[in-house]
């Protein structure tokens, strides 16, 4: 019978513990901005005079922006840096949230959904890669843990805010 493998007691650096804290954050802001969507669909149709349906493709413009996103990104993101792969989506992806808060259009609220799709669909792939980089085996399921529990945070956040 074989021995079980000894898992040694982690305690994470102050270092770690930011790292750790700036991926959940980005992580966080990601998934709000695709739930958020759900509490200001009566507020939107209104302002913007939209049909269900077209609410329906504002929301599905994220999704399979970001899909396609990742797809794509997916044949080249080893290339680069990740660091500097992160800050370029993240930037892009805050610039399409400011994007979509000043739309005026139906027109330009698709497309500002698109923007911030493409650049926030690819940013849960990055953060989790670069848990893998910074740290050890044991290191990263806790980590890996901790950005999937931040997730159903702000999932059940979502929910109940609808």
């Amino acid at each position: 019978m074989q021995q079980p493998i000894p898992i040694p007691k982690l305690k994470f650096t102050s270092y770690q513990i930011s790292v750790i804290a700036l991926l959940a954050l980005t992580q966080f802001t990601v998934v709000l901005d695709f739930m958020v969507m759900s509490p200001l669909g009566e507020m939107l149709m209104k302002s913007l005079k939209l049909k269900p349906e077209q609410f329906g493709i504002v929301v599905a413009a994220y999704a399979f922006s970001a899909g396609i996103s990742g797809l794509l990104t997916a044949g080249f993101a080893d290339r680069f840096d990740r660091k500097k792969l992160l800050q370029f989506f993240y930037i892009g992806f805050i610039l399409g949230t400011l994007f979509c808060a000043l739309s005026t259009s139906y027109t330009m609220l698709v497309v500002a959904r698109i923007v911030t799709g493409i650049f926030g669909g690819v940013i849960g792939g990055i953060s989790m890669a670069i848990a893998t980089d910074l740290f050890t085996f044991f290191y990263d399921c806790r980590v890996c843990n901790f950005s999937l529990d931040v997730n159903s945070y702000c999932d059940e956040t979502g929910e109940r805010s609808s």
